[in-house]
């Protein structure tokens, strides 16, 4: 007993002795196994003694090396920053080197390309020598779409060992990270860019058919480029080859779900492709009616993958394919839109193609253009889900259009007519109608009330009681009687003789009565007035009193004779003609207004037969 426990301090003593001798290369050497072997509790005691020394390197450099192993990349690039900051003057630049390149690989593996570059040019001005310089730049080949270079540099490619200070882990982290199956993997993507498919395809089945069953990420990427094999074959031929290829590719993708894809860089590349293809297929939907089914679970994929602009993306040259067709494949495009409703039934996908549409009906009811209106309309329809939820839609937008258009269109409110046409379609409800005169009528009176817009009012009018039941025709035409004669005593009384020949129109158009409109004592006075405008040589104010009173007494002499000479001198010398031989017995300055009307008149249609004439001989 007093034997052992004489070996008890003994044992102390050599511990503290091992202890205080322990070389710093002999820890980065435990440190460097452990880490190969992923013993990373051990790798964290190993730089927990290393800090107790006084390294060459800051223990950070350590840390970020284990970050990186450990796939924590931002906390790696933070410890190697901080690192670069605690480096002594007298370090190595193959360790400055190192600490960029750990930086760029962090960036690969975490899919911020755009900062490998940078980093490995850094890495270059510090130590062009660096023996895994080779490696990143066939990496940024790949990156920067130089695939036969990168293809020719994965092949074979072998990492170099570790330096004999044991300070720079990069290598053995980097063959972990970009394993031999990564690398080959990546270079079969690359051959397949280069359209060696049969290659890539090769490499890819092989490296699947031995991956062990563990290694799902790996799995996941070669099923990703094998899928994208396919595609990318497929892309290079006809319409009508395209079917097989295309299916093959959306069976290898289908397999992979969103928690197998979501981390990986390689899901943008084949999405990206994905819905090139997809689009690129659109216009050949009709003739080749095999790949419908297959393009339809490509765009679930992506909808499982959240990748949301690229589903947009489709949506829209989808909305655009089904529109621009509507011409000349209506019956083919409805039958495929009852095909997106059944496979789609207003997903995301789905709520967005018909928001497409919505927004192309929307412009073509804006620019009121009639030609495209009702196909799509029918389009829209056979789209939806719920037809009357967006029929109740397109009603109001219809109908707020009517109004902004009555404002925008012209007096023969053609275009107006055609959207209010066009809403009595969707609705086709006889409540609806009545409600849609009233307010018709409603924005005639505006237009009466407005300066130069008279007639487009009385149109407008016109149009109320035509889309109007019979029964409530007689309300509204009751009401547009009281409205007009209402309108014709105020005219009256301003005496604005412009407004009483357009009421007088309107009265005769709705055979509206006119009592107390024509008596002689009113038609004297207007004559009155027409003569003194002439006199006063304001000769458009002259004509319109004489029309006024050729409505209110159609064989009215005098009435002739002002408009004929208000006529005359505005020089509308066939006006004055037609007018002036109305009167039975003219009078001097009547008759000499006849003659010279006649000769003027004469005068300028020869005008006018020479200038053609001479027109014709230049030609």
């Amino acid at each position: 007993m007093k034997k052992f426990l004489l070996f008890i301090p003994l044992a102390i003593c050599i511990g503290i002795t091992l202890f205080c001798f322990e070389t710093r290369k002999a820890i980065l050497e435990d440190g460097l196994g452990a880490l190969e072997r992923e013993d990373y509790e051990r790798v964290e005691n190993s730089i927990a003694r290393l800090k107790k020394k006084k390294p060459l390197t800051p223990p950070s450099l350590q840390e970020g090396y284990l970050h990186l192993a450990k796939r924590e990349y931002q906390a790696s690039v933070f410890k190697m920053q901080q690192s670069l900051g605690e480096l002594p003057q007298s370090v190595s630049p193959r360790i400055v080197a190192e600490i960029f390149l750990s930086q760029a690989a962090s960036s690969s593996l975490e899919g911020r390309i755009e900062e490998v570059k940078p980093l490995v040019n850094m890495a270059e001005k510090s130590y062009k020598a660096h023996p895994l310089i080779p490696f990143f730049t066939n990496l940024c080949n790949y990156f920067e779409g130089n695939f036969q270079l990168a293809a020719d540099g994965f092949d074979n490619y072998q990492f170099p060992p570790v330096d004999e200070d044991k300070c720079c882990w990069l290598s053995p982290i980097l063959s972990k990270l970009f394993s031999r199956r990564w690398l080959e993997m990546h270079r079969a993507h690359a051959l397949c860019e280069c359209n060696e498919f049969e290659t890539a395809k090769e490499i890819l089945e092989k490296e699947l058919f031995l991956l062990p069953l563990q290694d799902k990420q790996i799995e996941t990427i070669g099923n990703l480029f094998l899928g994208l094999a396919y595609l990318k074959e497929g892309s290079h031929l006809e319409a009508y080859q395209k079917a097989p290829y295309f299916r093959m590719a959306v069976l290898t993708f289908g397999g992979l779900s969103k928690k197998e894809v979501t981390s990986l860089r390689e899901k943008k590349i084949i999405t990206e492709n994905l819905k090139k293809e997809i689009i690129s297929l659109l216009p050949s939907l009709i003739q080749y009616k095999k790949i419908e089914e297959s393009l339809f679970c490509a765009i679930k994929i992506l909808e499982e993958w959240d990748e949301s602009e690229a589903i947009e993306e489709i949506a829209v040259a989808m909305g655009d394919f089904l529109i621009g067709g509507l011409d000349i494949l209506e019956n083919e495009l409805f039958i495929f839109c009852n095909a997106v409703k059944t496979n789609f039934n207003g997903n995301g996908f789905h709520s967005l193609l018909m928001e497409h549409c919505f927004r192309h009906f929307s412009f073509y009811l804006k620019e009121r253009d009639a030609t495209g209106l009702i196909p799509m309309w029918r389009l829209v329809e056979a789209l939806a889900v719920t037809p009357h939820c967006y029929n109740s839609r397109l009603a109001n937008l219809a109908i707020s259009e009517i109004y902004r258009t009555i404002i925008l269109d012209d007096e023969s409110l053609a275009k107006t007519q055609m959207s209010i046409s066009f809403y009595q379609q969707i609705k086709n409800d006889p409540e609806d109608n009545i409600d849609l005169a009233k307010k018709l009528l409603f924005y005639s009176k505006i237009l009466w009330q407005r300066e130069g817009q008279e007639e487009k009012g009385t149109r407008l009018m016109n149009i109320a009681l035509a889309i109007s039941p019979t029964q409530e025709s007689l309300g509204l035409r009751k009401e547009i009687e009281t409205f007009l004669t209402e309108l014709y005593f105020l005219a009256e009384k301003a005496n604005t003789v412009r407004r009483l020949t357009l009421l007088h129109d309107a009265f005769a158009h709705f055979q509206i009565g006119r009592k107390n409109t024509a008596s002689p004592a009113k038609i004297a006075n207007h004559l009155a007035d027409g003569y003194y405008l002439l006199s006063a040589n304001q000769y458009f104010s002259a004509q319109l009193n004489a029309e006024l009173v050729l409505k209110l007494d159609p064989d009215n002499q005098q009435a002739f004779k002002l408009l004929g000479l208000a006529s005359f001198y505005q020089g509308e010398y066939q006006k004055a003609l037609c007018t002036l031989k109305k009167i039975h017995s003219p009078d001097t300055s009547t008759l000499k207004a006849l003659v010279l009307s006649e000769v003027f008149e004469n005068q300028e249609h020869n005008d006018q037969l020479a200038q053609v004439a001479l027109s014709n001989k230049e030609e």
